[in-house]
């Protein structure tokens, strides 16, 4: 079996660590793209981006973030990969296990002015077959089982 190289940036360990920047930018006209991509094989290579951990206080943050715009933003897509003959792959958002957990959040926009933005969850559509359902659903545990809880936000008038 033939193995293609890796590729690897990670800075060493130090106190303090240099920023490194890729960016493709133009001020008239089509921007470039910049675009991470591993080998193909008979399993495609994997990307893993991890930020540093804190020592002594917190672990570093990952933002993933789409462009701002003068009539819209950009769009930011998270989607598993297909599959040719089997099941795609799996979306998943999940905050790290720690002593006290954290929440997950998945939150609408804000607005200046007009309304903010929606949160909508879909199960998926298939061509041949029933839909995908949708489930909310606390985990259980040896002690408790936590709550759903379904609520609209509070209004001032």
């Amino acid at each position: 079996m033939s193995i293609a190289g890796d590729f690897d940036v990670q800075p060493g360990f130090g106190g303090s660590i240099g920023l490194s920047t890729m960016a493709a930018s133009s001020l008239s006209g089509v921007v470039g793209s910049i675009s991470l991509k591993t080998g193909d094989g008979a399993k495609g290579g994997d990307v893993f981006v991890s930020s540093g951990n804190g020592v002594t206080t917190a672990g570093g943050s990952i933002m993933l973030r789409s462009g701002l715009g003068n009539n819209q933003g950009g769009d930011l897509l998270l989607q598993a990969g297909d599959s040719a003959t089997g099941v795609t792959g799996i979306v998943r958002l999940q905050s790290g296990l720690g002593f006290y957990s954290s929440a997950t959040v998945i939150e609408g926009s804000s607005a200046l002015a007009g309304p903010g933005g929606d949160v909508a969850v879909y199960g998926g559509k298939s061509e041949k077959a029933s839909s995908g359902e949708v489930l909310l659903q606390s985990r259980e545990n040896s002690h408790s089982r936590g709550n759903v809880k379904l609520s609209t936000g509070d209004s001032p008038e």
